[in-house]
């Protein structure tokens, strides 16, 4: 059940701002606490950082990144525990201005829906939360860590992907680099990166060594199937020589996939992807 947040869960969040100056939301409680939204912004502060931030009880509890996420499960992030946020600020993309706490500009770099594996709230009392999300860029099974000790300056966590089909190795997908823009200006549902996206994903979690120029159509229809039934995937249309043949007239070129996941060569060569370099 859900617990209505009170206002002393925004007092931080409020103390730390001038209101008159700043355009981001002021401190007003959800009317409805039992959300499960979730929000990552890009933040260009004094440092670039990932500010990541799950809905529970009527306010955002949030955590500074300074990496950003990554999909490797070896990679395990730095994540600074910091004041809650009112559940407006999901939406919140402008420029603070300068003086202003966190002064700098924001975007919503990703946005959706998590769900928590076991009570939440017992998950964050006890330092130790997982949970799953459903994003447009970031989907499947994460986890965050408590590492900071009592008397600690500042709350450190971990916050780090789980063994999944969701999950990539670095040296394949950087997420934050390949998909580098705000969800809001630039949705990715209506653009061809979606689609490179889909399909880079999917090449990647293919085990194709062996694979012969021959049968890489065969390999990208399993891509295909493998990316229509999970959730949240965008749809992958059927392939052509010459690049990704979509629902419209638009196409997606073999150009337009990054060397990002490093494809045997057998892919490359047949309009998979391009060569690794």
């Amino acid at each position: 059940m859900a617990r209505a947040a009170t206002p002393q869960r925004l007092k931080r969040y409020k103390d730390k701002r001038d209101f008159t100056v700043t355009t981001e939301p002021k401190p007003r409680l959800a009317r409805q606490p039992s959300g499960r939204s979730f929000v990552i912004q890009k933040h260009w502060a004094s440092s670039l950082h990932y500010d990541f931030r799950l809905e529970l009880d009527g306010v955002l509890v949030s955590w500074a990144v300074p990496k950003g996420p990554s999909l490797d499960p070896k990679v395990k992030r730095m994540a600074i525990h910091v004041e809650d946020h009112p559940v407006s600020y999901a939406s919140f993309e402008g420029k603070i201005p300068a003086g202003q706490y966190g002064a700098g500009e924001v975007i919503v770099w990703d946005r959706g829906t998590w769900e928590p594996v076991g009570d939440a709230r017992d998950g964050l009392n006890n330092g130790k939360l997982a949970f799953r999300l459903h994003g447009d860029k970031l989907a499947g099974l994460w986890e965050l860590i408590r590492t900071a000790k009592p008397g600690d300056k500042q709350e450190h966590w971990l916050l780090f992907k789980k063994s999944d089909e969701w999950a990539r190795a670095a040296d394949d997908y950087d997420v934050t680099t390949a998909l580098p823009d705000s969800v809001i200006r630039n949705p990715l549902r209506a653009r061809k990166q979606r689609k490179v996206h889909a399909v880079t994903l999917a090449v990647c979690h293919l085990d194709m060594s062996g694979v012969s120029e021959s049968t890489a159509e065969t390999a990208m229809a399993v891509a295909r199937v493998t990316a229509n039934s999970r959730k949240r995937r965008p749809m992958i249309p059927p392939m052509k020589s010459s690049g990704i043949n979509t629902a419209t007239s638009d196409t997606v070129s073999d150009t337009m996939v990054k060397p990002i996941c490093r494809a045997p060569s057998s892919a490359a060569s047949n309009g998979f992807l391009p060569a690794s370099t």
